[in-house]
């Protein structure tokens, strides 16, 4: 069952088995229910300390095999595992190819054991009434104990069912708070759930997320969104790694948060799907968000007409058979605030981009851009964030020097970004964060009385607003006298191979702003 524990139990379990010198080595993995082959491949190795600069997967799979049989005896945790997977693809050895490495999966369905021929399956079970009030005691502390409290406490914990997940997010929630806030959790907790799911998410466990979840007062936090997200984090609705830098959310939880946005703000919602269809034109009407992820994409409609819509996320299984979005597609949607086509092969951008005047957010992370004109970006007006994360994109036009609102850009793994026209970033004269590592762009250096075909490093000092810099140069020769005594509050330098960051003071504060996306 989702929530039951089975993360947290192997991450217990590899901590265990490296202080008990059972392995020499344990590495880690999520597969999740999308497994991508080269992000496991990619954890693995850098547990290893094995370099994969292939691009085939084959190639990736070999060095990994050979790489992984000099180990003596090394652990392999497959986290959430959620279909068969083929083992030599990723290249782990196992069985008789190497007894030294042992793997240990977790999954919430036992025919994908069974069908990837493990050894010892074993279930996992909720935790029984002593078990779950001692959990809930330790989280709550010792107050649910007094007289006045105890009874409600005690039914609010056989509320959820003696579900780990459902017990820790109650508890967080409602710890410290008065009685009455906890007979009213208790009257929620015991009604009806009114969502099904065919994801396997428990009743109990929805409405254990759906009561934290309403009573979270984010707007406290609306100008700091690193207090949301350890508000978030506090109430156990999201996992921080250790780094701190980067978090994610447990797919039960997900499920519910969709759930949630599906039912609060008509969102229509498709995941993980090739077999699907668009919502009919009445009720696509209602909708104030769509979300299409790792799923099939065709059959896009002439036109969106949808004066509610706001959000608009394509991100489709295969982006080598993307589709082709028609030129109207934005014309009936002019609402709209957030538009994300993320590994999408586009042919163009359609014209009727140009419509969305109320646009904040354009997304094209990992899309295929290379040959299209993108200057229709600039008629953009009111683009406060545009991303182009590991594109292939070529250029930046003169035209996207138009947008004088523009807050943030990120051009992170641009590897293709040669060439920004002068004078476009110079005018991006309210931009605040700007990401370009990995960006071999061949700046050039300001001469009087001459013409550039490049940007120059000198517009970066005509920017009054900005804080935050990512950016990469071939060597130090071509920085402006001054370009170092700039007052960014983050920043990151890179010349040739060294990497010029923040003071240990100052990193520990370093908070990479999160896409509205």
């Amino acid at each position: 069952m989702g929530g039951i524990g089975k993360t947290t139990l192997v991450k217990e379990f590899a901590r265990r088995a490296i202080e008990d010198e059972l392995y020499d080595m344990v590495v880690f993995s999520e597969v999740t229910q999308s497994p991508d082959i080269k992000q496991i491949q990619q954890e693995i190795a850098e547990k290893l300390g094995l370099e994969l600069s292939e691009e085939a997967e084959f190639r990736r799979a070999s060095r990994m095999f050979e790489r992984l049989k000099n180990e003596k005896k090394i652990l392999l945790i497959l986290d959430n595992t959620w279909k068969s997977l083929d083992l030599g693809t990723i290249g782990i050895p196992f069985g008789v190819e190497h007894r030294g490495c042992k793997l240990l999966f977790t999954t919430r369905d036992l025919d994908v054991l069974i069908r990837m021929g493990s050894e010892k399956n074993f279930s996992i079970g909720i935790l029984n009434e002593q078990e779950a009030w001692r959990l809930f005691k330790i989280i709550a502390g010792a107050y649910v104990e007094n007289r006045e409290l105890k009874s409600t406490a005690t039914s609010v914990a056989k509320a959820c069912r003696g579900l780990p997940i459902a017990l820790t997010i109650v508890v967080k929630a409602l710890r410290n708070k008065e009685l009455p806030e906890w007979k009213n959790a208790l009257q929620e907790l015991q009604m009806p759930s009114e969502t099904s799911f065919d994801e396997g998410v428990p009743a109990e466990a929805y409405s254990t997320i759906e009561l934290s979840y309403n009573v979270l007062k984010l707007e406290e936090a609306h100008n700091k969104l690193h207090a949301w997200v350890r508000q978030l984090r506090d109430s156990c609705l999201l996992l921080v790694d250790g780094s701190s830098k980067f978090f994610s959310m447990h797919d039960v939880l997900r499920d519910v948060a969709i759930s949630i946005a599906c039912r609060d703000m008509n969102a229509f919602v498709v995941r993980n799907k090739n077999m699907w269809e668009w919502p009919n034109p009445d009720a696509l009407k209602k909708y104030l968000a769509i979300s299409l992820i790792n799923s099939r994409i065709n059959d896009i409609p002439e036109g969106l007409e949808s004066a509610q819509l706001e959000f608009l996320l394509m991100i489709p299984n295969n982006s080598f058979l993307g589709p082709n979005i028609p030129e109207n597609f934005f014309k009936g949607v002019k609402k709209l605030r957030v538009v994300a086509l993320v590994k999408m092969l586009l042919s163009s951008l359609p014209s009727s981009i140009y419509l969305l005047v109320n646009l904040q957010t354009l997304c094209l992370d990992q899309s295929i851009l290379r040959d299209i004109d993108i200057a229709i970006i600039g008629k953009l007006k009111n683009l406060k964030i545009l991303s182009f994360v590991r594109s292939d994109i070529v250029q930046l036009p003169k035209a996207l020097g138009e947008l004088t609102k523009l807050r943030l850009s990120d051009l992170t793994d641009c590897f293709h970004l040669k060439v920004i026209a002068p004078n476009v970033i110079s005018s991006l004269t309210r931009l605040e964060e700007l990401y370009m590592g990995n960006c071999p762009i061949e700046w050039e250096v300001e001469r009087a009385n001459s013409e550039r075909s490049n940007s120059s490093l000198d517009e970066l000092m005509n920017l009054p607003w900005l804080t935050t810099l990512e950016i990469d140069v071939k060597n130090d020769s071509i920085l402006p006298e001054s370009f170092l005594t700039q007052k960014l509050e983050r920043f990151k330098i890179s010349i040739g191979n060294e990497s010029f960051m923040p003071s240990q003071s100052v990193r520990k504060q370093w908070f990479r702003s999160l896409r509205t996306f």
